[in-house]
């Protein structure tokens, strides 16, 4: 067993609403959130009033403590008032995707069987059409434009009258945020994090992540996942620094508004790496005060990051590691210098990591790969009415199975290899694609690329997908791919595609490429 080198943080002892409720104390005139998307800016002071008369407005329609709120919205104000308003009132959040079609939102809301959803105006009329189909009995909008009858106005909702909420109601072990994980090894499925669980989570990273008042985080990772909930919203909302939220990436005015705003801190997404290493508006010399750029969600080739830190030096540039049912993270990097290009970091305080062989449940030393089991303060309570589930991935003992092949270095660096679920046996081999896609993007005309598992010939092959550019020779690429790995490893077949499906996090929708891969080759 394998535990963080750091000091321990204090473990609970606190609710989120504790956290922003002195952040809107101390810091009520700095900004708390500028809305990209509009272009207006809310104060901590008027962050804490959304609170309070959100907070007031569930409470007086009988929504309290076991009920779950859930909000679709892009990144926004609205959004964050929204959902720390439910928390305050002692519900727990659970945030519907702005991409979702209507069925994915209908199955969201009847799985966490949802009593209050709160719509970005845009989406008013798509949810109030909810009422009646699932178990949501009220509805209530806020942005630009009509909202259709029977649709509580936010403005109606800051103008209640009732008495503000008792906010030592809130205990530690409440439900707080109910995540969905992103369903790319099964179906969605609510991860339930705990008021204590997600205080321990903002105290570990920032031990490590060090926000300050005076930082700028970009928020362009969407809310309702668990990287842009935690890492860009709740945790600079934490330290009172300024999250910039942005309602979706935009190609066009995205940089402008990064060096506009003076953003400083970035937590992203791994395709969104090749603008740090060439676009012109992300020269360090329109970014002074950047004391960090961190990618999570998924795997980021080692020189890649390497050419980032050599366009921002000084600058902390490296990868952290986790996933929704850790509460966020496992590890991270560090302000303290050290760097191994291509691994994830280093534990979080109070984490602690084993090395497990599949196969057999043996404990592995170090440089030795196996899945990653992790146990700390910010795992989990369990999967929302999923007991078995939870059971097949939390232990007794409180360590969670990842499901992710990794190891660990005498230094206490950790690397991911690839999940263990991803695997291809080949000849009796065992064939990690993101091997194989750390290969293929290393080609100068490729841009990005998946390995997947498929059959043929009643035998187990790897297929290749690549966004490459046009006047790339697919057969060329194939045979020089050949020439860099070990014959077992040769991609069975080699598409184009114009894009890989990716989550909103960045993460590979596998599922996807899988069913691809199954169809007959041409079709």
């Amino acid at each position: 067993m394998f535990r963080s080198d750091l000091p321990d943080v204090p473990i609970g002892g606190a609710t989120i609403v504790d956290i922003l409720r002195a952040a809107c104390e101390h810091h009520a005139d700095r900004a708390a959130i500028i809305d990209d998307g509009s272009g207006t800016t809310t104060t901590y002071a008027q962050l804490g009033r959304a609170v309070d008369r959100f907070a007031a407005w569930l409470a007086d329609h009988d929504c309290g403590r076991n009920d779950v709120v859930a909000v679709w919205a892009p990144n926004s104000s609205g959004w964050a008032g929204a959902a720390f308003g439910a928390m305050a009132a002692g519900c727990g959040v659970t945030g519907l995707s702005p991409l979702a079609t209507d069925e994915e939102a209908r199955r969201h809301l009847v799985d966490c069987d949802a009593k209050v959803l709160v719509a970005f105006s845009p989406f008013a009329a798509r949810a109030h059409s909810m009422v009646g189909r699932t178990n949501v009995e009220h509805v209530v909008a806020f942005g630009p434009g009509p909202v259709p009858a029977g649709v509580a106005p936010i403005d109606d909702v800051m103008a209640d009258t009732g008495a503000s909420v008792d906010l030592d109601v809130v205990r530690e072990d409440d439900l707080a945020l109910l995540p969905y994980s992103s369903g790319t090894t099964g179906m969605p499925k609510g991860v339930e994090l705990t008021h204590g669980s997600l205080v321990s989570t903002l105290r570990q990273t920032a031990a490590v992540i060090e926000p300050t008042a005076d930082d700028v985080f970009l928020a362009v990772a969407p809310f309702p996942h668990i990287m842009g909930a935690v890492l860009t919203l709740l945790l600079p909302l934490s330290a009172g620094a300024t999250v910039l939220a942005m309602p979706r990436y935009n190609g066009d005015t995205f940089t402008e508004s990064c060096v506009r705003h003076g953003v400083t801190c970035y937590i992203v997404a791994p395709p969104m790496a090749p603008l740090f290493v060439v676009h012109p508006q992300l020269d360090p010399a329109n970014l002074p005060g950047v004391r960090f750029i961190c990618f999570g969600g998924a795997p980021l080739p080692a020189d890649h990051e390497d050419a980032i830190a050599a366009r921002y030096p000084g600058v902390l540039v490296g990868q952290g590691w986790g996933m929704t049912e850790l509460g966020v993270a496992a590890t991270s990097p560090r302000f303290d210098g050290r760097r191994r290009p291509g691994s994830v970091g280093r534990l979080l305080p109070d984490t602690e990591l084993r090395v497990v062989d599949p196969d057999t449940g043996a404990d592995l030393d170090i440089d030795t790969v196996g899945e990653l089991w992790v146990r700390g303060p910010q795992v989990m309570r369990g999967y929302r009415n999923r007991p078995e589930e939870t059971a097949t991935i939390l232990t007794e003992d409180g360590w969670i199975r990842t499901g992710d092949l990794g190891s660990i270095d005498a230094d206490g660096f950790v690397f991911i290899v690839d999940r263990i679920k991803d695997l291809i046996k080949v000849k009796g081999y065992q064939v990690a694609p993101a091997e194989l896609e750390a290969v293929l993007v290393s080609h100068p005309q490729v841009r990005d690329a998946a390995v997947v598992r498929a059959e043929r010939d009643s035998r187990e092959v790897p297929i290749g997908f690549v966004v490459a550019d046009p006047d790339a020779d697919l057969d060329v690429l194939r045979s020089w791919f050949a020439e860099q790995v070990a014959p077992y490893k040769v991609v069975h077949e080699l598409h184009r595609v114009d894009a890989l499906p990716r989550n909103p996090s960045g993460k590979l929708l596998r599922r996807e490429l899988q069913d691809a891969a199954s169809l007959p080759v041409g079709t």
